[in-house]
């Protein structure tokens, strides 16, 4: 809730890119640690953290760390081709290495696309 009210608040744009980003994983892992019976609430943090990821990138799509939270947030709500396309940009924009448990739980559940 704070950090909602920060993204209305903060205005320099390079502080905003890293709020929507944070705001992005903050709501992903919010909806991956919720209980089964509460899915619909868990539909709707996860669709805050896909727009927030949006929102980022908007303002600057070579920000690397946010494709890099994305990827691993796609592949909680179970969006592997997605999950995909989001590592590939993190390599592109030279975000830190994703963890190698990570790559290697998104390969079995969908084979990296070529």
């Amino acid at each position: 809730e704070h950090l909602e009210t920060a993204r209305e608040l903060v205005e320099d744009a390079t502080q905003r890119i890293a709020l929507l980003c944070d705001l992005g994983t903050v709501h992903s892992e919010y909806a991956t640690r919720m209980p089964a019976q509460r899915q619909l609430e868990r539909a709707h943090h996860f669709v805050v953290a896909n727009n927030r990821f949006t929102e980022s990138l908007e303002l600057n799509p070579k920000y690397g760390a946010c494709w890099r939270e994305w990827a691993m947030s796609l592949y909680d709500q179970e969006r592997y081709s997605e999950a995909w396309v989001k590592v590939k940009q993190a390599r592109e924009h030279r975000a830190e290495p994703f963890p190698a448990e990570f790559l290697k739980k998104l390969s079995a559940k969908m084979p990296e696309p070529k």
